[in-house]
């Protein structure tokens, strides 16, 4: 034996010798890591970006929705805040801070495995889920809402017994409720989750230690538990007086959002049919083994109940993304930790039916699963093996930040060029607006914000009151921002029910917006994404190249009004 060989024996004679909790924990890390460390670099999306802005709104000090107009619930910001108190407003804290969400969601998804179909089945499931997440999941769909109702559904439906001999029976029914909100806070459609406590109560409960007072004393240890995090953000918005503002966006913006059927000459059923065969043709690495587990339920009559529970939750989960009217690939992220536990008792319960081979036959057939299981994942792996090559030029320096946030979102160049432009231009207290659906460029300047609509989808929406612009336009005639950025190109009929870019809407259907820009503002750089003005006042005052000619053409005319040296409307 070479000293190699003897000291991989060795090596592996003591990791035998681990507590098992320990393997399948260093184990469980190792994969991760080796699976979401490219995720590190991968930039913000524009969902990521608003949190992000909206997270700094109240570390600064602010409110949210009175001081940042969004139509999220707040507990997203908050969640967001952990990571840039702990490690600074970046990206990358952010990246991290997901990175370790992954990992306790994979720890619910196994211990929801193990307590239902076994520890194996628990190993295969938690594997699942974490490569589904990280290596399906669009780079636009890491860090978003769905990501982060994962660990309590998963620890919810582990911990919930019912069972009226268990003396930790009600605290654990406190415990699945707490969890269940969190879900329900960031999502009102997460409220179908609460049905899957009756469920289980009737598919889990077992003779002799079941009934229906002690069911019903659960159910409503339960709803206690589900109260907590909803109240707990109703008294931070009351206590801050955004209660109104919150309830206005909801009543005015989202409720239409939600209600908006934008797919042009399709059935709304059929757009909800099209999406979900989206769905499963791209994670039939999910849904192939978790059909194979409801053919196995027929057959191990012992797990058929628990298969029904974890089947019936994943119909809710569906119904609660087709509640909400739109098919963004990140929906359906929620639906994998629910999943993932019938996909590992799928390969659970061919791993019991190998076991009756021959040990070579029964290596051939775990071989010929794996195998079929890498050709269902091949575009995930194929896309971790891209992201590879990115994390691999960006650590040896081939390729800048700015290349790698241009890789993914090939847009955001033209945003470094509004950026570029206004930090050689100004100074950091110089403000800029930007009319359009591209926060990004708030995020990197990292200056005041002009207004609370950091993004014009709740001013230019068909559906939105004409109060909102009034405020709007009275807030920026008060102060002026330096540079006025609006977005061309920009059709976005799902969250502003008009196919009218932001160019063209104000143009043609924001007359006051119009004037005040013809009226203040110069055009100083044309892209084909944006429009960039600057304040005349200011170019005058500073005797800037160009400050306020006599008659400047625009995309909406000439001027009507050329302010004097130093004046401001």
């Amino acid at each position: 034996m070479t000293a190699l060989s003897r000291a991989i024996a060795t090596a592996t004679e003591g990791v035998r010798l681990w507590p098992r909790w320990l393997v399948l924990t260093l184990a469980g890390i190792a994969f991760l890591l080796v699976l979401g460390l490219p995720t590190i670099i991968i930039p913000f999306a524009t969902d990521q970006v608003w949190f992000a802005l909206g997270t700094r709104t109240i570390l600064d000090g602010g409110q949210l929705y009175r001081d940042f107009w969004e139509h999220s619930p707040p507990l997203i910001y908050f969640l967001y805040a952990l990571p840039f108190v702990l490690a600074g407003e970046h990206m990358e804290a952010v990246r991290v801070f997901d990175l370790i969400n992954v990992g306790v969601a994979m720890a619910g998804v196994f211990f929801l495995g193990r307590r239902f179909f076994g520890e194996r089945a628990g190993v295969f499931a938690a594997g699942l889920y974490a490569f589904a997440y990280l290596a399906w999941a669009a780079p636009a769909d890491l860090g978003e809402r769905e990501s982060f109702m994962a660990a309590p559904l998963a620890f919810a439906f582990a911990l919930y017994e019912p069972d009226d001999t268990r003396p930790d029976a009600p605290l654990r029914a406190v415990l699945a409720g707490l969890l269940l909100s969190i879900p329900f806070a960031f999502k009102a459609p997460a409220l179908l989750f609460v049905l899957a406590l009756p469920a289980a109560e009737l598919l889990l409960r077992r003779e002799g230690s079941w009934s229906t007072s002690g069911a019903a004393g659960r159910l409503g240890a339960a709803a206690l538990g589900f109260a907590v995090v909803p109240v707990a953000l109703a008294l931070y918005m009351a206590a801050g007086g955004v209660i109104d503002d919150f309830i206005d966006i909801e009543r005015n913006y989202t409720a239409h959002y939600n209600a908006y059927r934008y797919p042009a000459g399709l059935s709304h059923l059929g757009f909800l049919l099209d999406g979900t065969s989206d769905f499963i043709t791209s994670t039939s690495f999910l849904v192939v083994p978790t059909g194979g587990a409801l053919l196995f339920a027929f057959f191990r009559p012992r797990d058929a109940r628990r298969v029904a529970l974890l089947a019936f939750v994943t119909l809710m989960a569906v119904a609660g993304i087709w509640w909400q009217g739109k098919m963004y690939s990140y929906h359906w992220v929620v639906l994998l930790p629910l999943l993932a536990p019938l996909a590992g008792y799928a390969v659970d319960q061919l791993g019991v039916l190998f076991a009756g081979l021959p040990k070579p036959r029964a290596l051939g057939a775990w071989a010929l699963l794996a195998v079929a299981l890498i050709v269902l994942a091949y575009p995930a792996l194929r896309d971790t093996y891209d992201d590879y090559r990115v994390l691999i030029r960006y650590a040896d320096g081939s390729m800048s930040r700015r290349d790698v946030e241009t890789h993914y979102h090939p847009l955001y160049a033209q945003n470094h060029q509004i950026v570029d432009y206004v930090r050689a231009h100004s100074n950091e207290n110089d403000q800029i607006f930007v009319w359009g659906l591209w926060p990004q460029v708030y995020f990197w300047l990292d200056r005041p914000l002009v207004d609370r609509f950091v993004v014009n989808s709740g001013l230019r929406a068909t559906w939105a009151p004409d109060s909102w612009r009034e405020e709007f336009m009275r807030d920026i005639q008060a102060t002026p921002p330096r540079f006025f950025a609006v977005a061309r190109g920009d059709r976005q009929p799902w969250l502003a029910g008009t196919s009218q870019t932001s160019d063209e809407h104000v143009r043609d259907s924001f007359p006051e917006l119009q004037r005040f820009l013809e009226s203040q503002y110069v055009l100083v750089l044309d892209l084909d994404l944006f429009l960039l003005y600057e304040y005349a006042g200011l170019r005058a005052v500073e005797g800037m190249p160009g400050a306020c000619p006599p008659r400047v053409d625009t995309p909406f005319g000439p001027p009507l009004h050329c302010p004097r040296e130093g004046e401001r409307p």
